[in-house]
């Protein structure tokens, strides 16, 4: 991104860090025993997972591509 000059690139690299940091407190919650690996979680990952790439990695693929 950094090479291709994408304008996004730093509200891209904030939403990875946003999800490091709820990935990170979910696994401290669970180390913790306070929670429990639950279908709840499994959906949040797979949600932003699969928005992310149709939303914002679609943004990349279009920039890239007018390019």
């Amino acid at each position: 991104m950094r090479e291709t000059g994408y304008p996004g690139l730093e509200a891209h690299r904030a939403l990875h860090e946003g999800l490091i940091h709820q990935v990170k407190e979910l696994e401290g919650k669970y180390a913790a025993g306070t929670m429990t690996l639950s279908i709840m979680t499994m959906h949040f990952l797979k949600d932003w997972l699969t928005n992310h790439i149709q939303d914002e990695d679609r943004k990349l693929a279009d920039f890239l591509r007018a390019r």
